[in-house]
């Protein structure tokens, strides 16, 4: 018997490791779980999301996880603190996910000590009132935060990190009980050394360069740069997606920043919805927020006007991809990752070839720190195709998923659980016998009663939840026509179709190369090479393909 953890906290908490929020609520759930002679919960089996809104589900992967391994039968109970916990979402939405969960585990709630249940017209109303008043304590809390937000950007109070060019302030009013500082909002002002680069920007661009020559000329300077874009990884970590370095989309997004005119806008736009799901909608104007203070601007009117001018020109270089260019080969359009960078492959041709080449190392310049590696498009193609025909399409390995999904007959899961429920219910029985006699008040059966009558229990829901048994032919010849598709859509005229083949088995490729990522800088493929595509092999690049998490074949 599994016992799971599920954690989360909506802010992030600064201060010691031990006083967090998520912490604390780890060892109560262990607590709870040592109070039920539950079994020792195993660190694989914590699912934590940490500064992650109840409602925010995409980015809820810590409970994704646990939902998925629920339902597969690998965990037998879960602890969290409450509902709250689990979601914030509406209450439809979570009493139906509540309820998928504990059809499969017991789930408990450490606060009440209570179990989850449902089904009769009592238990099914209060749980509905309980997720109901959760959602609304969101909806209240997110009104109020709007409110502040919007009184704060009237007064021209700063909102959110100082952009570049930026720092952010802090401006006291008075001393609190204790006599600390007690701070009253937060201002901006110009930090000299990184509006020297914005200002550099503007001249160069309303002098007439492009993009693509500004970024090169800051990255051969090693000029400071904006701090990349962060995301949280699978392993819970925060991390930039690229290096540091200038590219001709920063470039663009400095020269479109009003901020640097001296304008604060905020509300301009919504970038999520009520689910968290990205979207990109100009509020309405009078929803608009605009405040100008002579003391933020970093340009001058005049340099302003003329980069105006420059982008209103409808005859200038537009920044943005040719139409059609993602749909003409199989690793276009981020399907082949760079692993110095994270940028995509994008596809170059000469007068002879084209290649896939890191395209941050095309677009700001040779100065970045990208990769320089060029590789045949026909050859990379060829070489992941043949792999999946060869290998993830193959016979043999349909036949290993069948039995992954259907087991081979000799470790039935149901058969094993049945026995060992048999094994538990017989040493019920001998306690029972035992505690009939002058026995019956001694602490240690009684304690021994209870966790093995836990333990029947706990295994009495594994067996409700286990599904019937699969139809091995059926699900054979599924796959069997499946594969047959799959393999007749790889060899396409169409690269969409391939395309959509090769994300759904392996999803993107990374190449990464065995040894540091320095080395990256100085392996190159001679754009030269004379060599047939037959003769040309995938060991000659001296990289091997990693999948990244995200394809079916992820955890096969």
């Amino acid at each position: 018997m599994i016992t799971a953890i599920y954690a989360r906290k909506s802010t992030l908490q600064r201060g010691d490791e031990d006083t967090k929020s998520i912490t604390r609520q780890i060892a109560d759930a262990r607590a709870f779980a040592a109070r039920l002679a539950l079994p020792p919960i195993d660190d694989l089996h914590v699912y934590a999301d940490d500064a992650i809104s109840g409602a925010d589900v995409k980015n809820l992967r810590a409970r994704a996880r646990l939902i998925a391994d629920v339902e597969a039968n690998r965990i037998s109970v879960v602890i969290m603190a409450d509902m709250s916990r689990f979601s914030r979402r509406e209450g439809h939405e979570v009493v139906a996910e509540l309820e998928q969960i504990a059809r499969k585990a017991a789930v408990y709630f450490y606060e009440t000590g209570s179990r989850y249940v449902f089904g009769d017209i009592g238990t099914n109303i209060a749980n509905y009132a309980i997720v109901e008043a959760n959602a609304d304590y969101r909806r209240k809390v997110r009104t109020k935060t709007i409110a502040a937000m919007k009184h704060k950007a009237e007064h021209g109070h700063v909102l959110g990190p100082a952009p570049f060019g930026y720092r952010n302030r802090d401006v006291m009013n008075g001393v609190d009980g204790s006599g600390r500082p007690v701070r009253s909002h937060v201002t901006r002002e110009i930090f000299e050394p990184e509006a020297a680069v914005v200002r550099e920007i503007f001249e160069r661009y309303a002098g007439g360069q492009g993009l693509k020559k500004i970024a090169d000329a800051l990255n051969r300077k090693n000029t400071r740069t904006p701090r990349p874009r962060k995301l949280k990884g699978l392993n819970g970590m925060v991390e930039p997606i690229r290096p540091a370095s200038w590219a001709p989309s920063n470039v663009r997004s400095i020269l479109l920043q009003p901020l640097y005119r001296g304008i604060a806008r905020w509300n301009r736009l919504k970038q999520h919805d009520e689910k968290g799901n990205p979207i990109l909608v100009v509020n309405p104007e009078n929803e608009h927020v605009t405040k100008f203070n002579p003391d933020w601007q970093v340009i001058s009117n005049s340099v302003a006007e003329a980069v105006d001018v420059r982008f209103a020109d409808e005859n200038r270089k537009k920044f943005c991809a040719k139409p059609g260019d993602r749909a003409k080969h199989l690793f276009s359009g981020g399907m082949l990752l760079c692993p110095s960078c994270g940028g995509r492959f994008e596809v170059l041709s000469n007068s002879k070839y084209r290649y896939y080449v890191c395209a941050t190392r095309r677009h700001a310049g040779t100065a970045v720190r990208a990769n320089s590696l060029a590789l045949r498009v026909e050859v990379v193609d060829d070489c992941v195709l043949r792999l999946l025909e060869g290998q993830v399409l193959h016979p043999k390995f349909i036949e290993h998923v069948v039995n992954l999904a259907c087991g081979n007959g000799i470790h039935d899961a149901r058969t094993a659980i049945e026995t060992q429920r048999d094994e538990i219910t017989k040493k019920i029985q001998r306690l029972a016998v035992a505690m009939g006699g002058d026995l019956a008040d001694v602490p240690e059966l009684q304690d021994e009663m209870r966790k093995r009558r836990a333990e029947r229990e706990a295994l009495d829901h594994r067996l409700a939840g286990l599904s019937e048994p699969v139809d091995r032919v059926a699900l054979r010849a599924a796959l069997e026509q499946r594969s047959a598709d799959w393999r007749q859509r790889l060899r396409s005229d169409y690269p969409d179709e391939a395309r959509f083949v090769v994300q759904q088995l392996l999803g993107p490729l990374e190449l990464w190369f065995g040894g540091t990522t320095d080395d990256l800088e100085t392996i190159d493929i001679d754009p030269t090479d004379q060599r047939g595509k037959e003769e040309l092999e995938w060991e000659d690049f001296g990289f091997k393909a990693v999948v990244r998490p995200g394809g079916l074949l992820n955890g096969l």
